[in-house]
């Protein structure tokens, strides 16, 4: 009993030991130190065994480069520079998973005798290559037009000591750590930040191999998210930390305060409160990719799709099966055939897919991360015969059968349109197809209609065509009788080539549904998809169909009664008296409003005119009021601007008076008037340079509301500075920190004072959010960014956001939360006028990290 009660207890324990930890390896980029806290916390406090992991780390060395290590499977992950992101573009099987330091801490420390970085010509300098971990520095290099091979190289030694017993002349080195030591050895220097110069890059960012995330997707996932976890302790709990890498992870020796310094400016690094611990902006990725082109240490043809470089965690909200994990992470793609003519549900467009299921297989896309790739074919037969022979894996929009499910199987349907009849005009309504059964009908060859037709009229007389435009041009010459498809590809034709000879006279059913066809030997890909369809939120359903489907279709509802009485008694000539009576009621009524339809008709473009020169006139009111309300907004921050250049002169004039009544200026002797002229002389320069800056302040304020009388092609750099001139010193004096990450972009054809405004608009609002609200170090951060369509500025801050209650109403015109100080609500309602009626683009808003986010987007082709 005594043996058994000991097993009970200790069972436990057993089991735990018999359950092993996989091993895993993290390479570091650096030595140990406070920039990898993260990691040893989610060792030490147990994120890694909770998830199953055994992590080893290791330090660098010239022999364990972190890239090298994680592809030559020393390591299964890694730690490093932005050089991943040049790395993947040259063609490596890189996976980004993670990024921890938002700004690098890479600087170039020098002796006091370097002024200037192009003093390192001839010297001796420690740390840098031409690698592309050193892209940062190189970049700095490039705009002092030096060239880094000119330098003697120094292999770096991990420490500071050559430096400081002078032995180099310059040396790479962590603003985090190493200024630390210099300081507390009472050496001078000077520091050359590359961050200053615009070479903005990510650091501290874990990675993987394709290899790795294919084969074990599940052991990706889990040490990404423990990673995440220490770093998350390691930053709160910065004491406890830093006892740790003492004990267990110091090899460079570090003292308590200089891993407390390290740490605290690590912090400033990462901007926790700002991003989320790991978040990878995809648009700052895509910034850095041009810089590295841009500097020409790569090339144009480098690869720029960074959807299979970014980590996206697909499984987090559909709840996939490890399984279907599995086959996610090592399916290359999902190959698909469409019928290649079936607006508005599909089509193919000069080799691309559109329509309704284009956009539903985007969504799915961009949830599971597989790309889609067409299997082109010329008709619908031809796909369905490919289908067959198994060279699709899926049919986007597809009807189910029963012949058809010997090869497919089919998702729940996701679209659901009534099967109708086109005729031309001169045809009346068929209530029941029975009636004209004996009639030519068309159906596409191939289509699910033709089965589901011949089991319900067996003697319908059914000519099958090769496509819809086939159908309906014989159905207008006279060669069918009517064409029978459903009614959003027949509306669709009919609204843009028939609007004159055919209509919809009559419905087969009240539609059967169209889903997803997956090849029936594949049955994960078809979970999988119809996972990813039911997490598409009707919201978005609606949206993709909405912007394709403008057709209206009203019910005919007593004719379906109507028309299975008429059959059950059509011996009745009374009945078929009454019902030919009917009918030419209806067609007397339809062609009144045929007439008043022609007759609108006529009349709309005068109408038109009319309304469009009401509209104009409003607009352009509106547009005065909303300058107007800004000039006092203006005015004030003009005062703000004056105020220093002001104040220096009346500083400059007071110390010259002061000197003159004491005097201080010897007016006898040669030197002493020589003496008193150049301080005079000098004093007015200054004088001269303050009312430069006055006038600066007034052409700039003339020029806003200056009218554009054209466009002019400019970069959006260019109305960007203009703003900023106007606003910045308004915002530092208000404590708030303004970050500009701007890049020149494509010229574009813009109002730029218009431009202007909307950019002041939204600044002033983020502005007056901030004195409202008590926000610990507001900031403003401005970025512009494009793609191969569109030209973005995004500005975001931390003021707290939008109220979701409010957010859908802000561009409404006299909306406004600002009525105590009289704002008139018309800022950003004409700020949205100006981007979409202007300049052909969208404004949007939305919250993300704590603050709202204002985007702008135009489109290229307005060049």
């Amino acid at each position: 009993m005594h043996r058994l009660l000991i097993y009970v207890l200790f069972f436990p324990l057993f089991l735990s030991a018999t359950q092993t930890l996989e091993s895993v390896t993290l390479q570091l980029q650096w030595k140990h130190q406070f920039e990898f806290a993260g990691f040893y916390a989610a060792k030490e406090k147990g994120y890694y065994a909770d998830a199953g992991l055994d992590v080893t780390f290791v330090e660098y060395s010239d022999q364990n480069r972190p890239i090298d290590a994680v592809l030559g499977g020393q390591a299964q992950y890694g730690v490093s520079y932005s050089n991943i992101i040049s790395e993947y573009m040259q063609g490596k099987p890189l996976v980004f998973l993670a990024n921890f330091f938002k700004r690098s801490p890479l600087a170039i420390v020098a002796q006091p005798y370097i002024k200037t970085p192009q003093d390192l010509v001839g010297k001796k300098v420690m740390g840098i290559s031409e690698e592309m971990d050193n892209i940062m520095r190189l970049m700095m290099m490039d705009k002092f037009q030096v060239d880094s091979k000119k330098f003697i190289r120094v292999a770096p030694s991990f420490s500071t000591v050559s430096f400081v017993n002078k032995e180099v002349d310059a040396m790479s080195i962590f603003v985090t750590n190493e200024i630390y030591e210099l300081m507390g050895k009472g050496v001078d220097y000077n520091i050359f930040n590359p961050s200053v110069y615009g070479a903005e890059f990510y650091d501290v960012n874990l990675f993987t191999s394709k290899s790795e995330l294919v084969t074990h997707p599940l052991r990706v996932k889990r040490f990404r998210e423990a990673s995440i976890k220490g770093w998350e302790y390691a930053l709160s709990h910065q004491s406890e930390i830093i006892a740790l890498i003492q004990k267990k992870y110091n090899s460079l020796q570090k003292s308590t305060e200089a891993l407390q310094f390290e740490a605290t400016q690590i912090v400033q690094l990462m901007m926790p409160k700002v991003y989320d611990i790991g978040f990878i902006d995809k648009q700052r990725v895509q910034m850095m990719a041009d810089d590295f082109i841009e500097l020409g240490v790569l090339d144009q043809k480098s690869r720029m799709n960074f959807d299979q470089f970014i980590y996206q965690d697909v499984t987090k909200d559909l709840l996939f099966s490890e399984e279907e994990q599995q086959y996610i992470a090592e399916k290359g793609q999902i190959t698909y055939c469409v019928d290649p003519n079936w607006m508005p549900l599909e089509k193919i467009d000069k080799g691309c897919y559109i329509g309704i299921g284009a956009d539903y297989m985007q969504e799915i896309s961009q949830k599971i991360n597989i790309p889609f790739t067409l299997i082109p074919t010329v008709s619908w037969a031809q796909s369905i015969a490919y289908a067959k022979a198994r060279k699709c894996d899926i049919f986007p929009v597809i009807m189910q059968t029963d012949e058809r499910r010997t090869y497919l199987n089919f998702t729940e349907p996701y679209l659901s349109f009534p099967a109708v009849i086109a005729t031309t005009f001169d045809k009346f309504f068929i209530a029941d197809l029975n009636t004209v059964i004996d009639k030519r009908f068309g159906v596409v060859k191939g289509y699910a209609y033709i089965d589901i037709l011949k089991q319900r009229y067996p003697r319908i007389n059914l000519i099958e065509v090769d496509s819809i435009e086939d159908g309906l041009h014989k159905t207008a010459t006279g060669e069918l009788y009517g064409y029978i498809d459903s009614l959003a590809a027949i509306g669709y034709k009919i609204k843009k080539h028939y609007m004159d000879t055919m209509k919809i006279t009559g419905c087969i059913d009240q539609g059967r549904g169209h889903g997803i066809g997956v090849r029936n030997d594949d049955l994960l890909l078809f979970s999988i998809l119809q996972k990813s369809l039911n997490s598409i939120d009707e919201r978005r359903k609606q949206s993709i169909a909405d912007q394709w489907i403008n057709v209206e279709y009203v019910q005919a509802i007593g004719f379906w009664k109507y028309g299975k009485y008429l059959a059950a008694v059509l011996v009745l000539l009374l009945v078929l008296v009454y019902r030919n009576f009917y009918l030419t009621k209806q067609k007397n009524r339809l062609q009144l409003a045929h007439n008043k339809i022609e007759r609108l008709n006529r009349t709309l473009d005068q109408r038109v005119k009319e309304e469009v020169s009401k509209n104009y006139e409003r607009e352009k009111t509106l547009f005065q009021q909303s300058r107007l309300a800004q000039m006092g907004e203006m005015i004030s921050m003009i005062a703000h601007q004056w105020r220093q250049p002001l104040g220096a002169i009346s500083t400059t004039t007071i110390a010259i008076e002061t000197k003159m009544k004491l005097g201080k200026f010897d007016w006898q002797s040669h030197d002493g008037r020589v003496k008193a002229e150049a301080y005079l002389f000098e004093r007015l320069k200054k004088i001269n340079l303050y009312l430069e800056a006055l006038t600066t302040t007034i052409d700039d304020f003339r020029n806003f509301y200056k009218a554009d009388k054209k466009r002019e092609i400019l970069s959006i750099i260019v109305p960007i500075q203009n703003t900023l001139r106007i606003i910045e010193i308004n915002l530092s004096n208000k404590g708030i920190r303004l970050e500009c990450a701007c890049r020149k972009g494509t010229p574009l054809l813009l109002f730029s004072n218009e431009l202007t405004q909307v950019l002041l608009n939204i600044l002033k609002n983020a502005e007056d959010n901030f004195s409202l609200k008590t926000v610990k170090s507001p900031y403003i951060r401005i970025a512009t960014f494009e793609d191969e369509h569109v030209a973005c500025i995004e500005i975001s801050d931390n003021g707290g956001g939008i109220d979701p209650a409010i957010i859908d109403r802000i561009f409404d015109p006299y909306f406004s939360t600002k009525l105590e100080k009289n704002g008139t609500g018309l800022g950003l309602y004409m700020s949205k006028m100006i981007i979409e009626d202007h300049h052909h683009g969208t404004l949007k808003a939305s919250n993300r990290d704590g603050g709202a986010v204002f985007r702008i987007c135009m489109p290229l082709k307005e060049r």
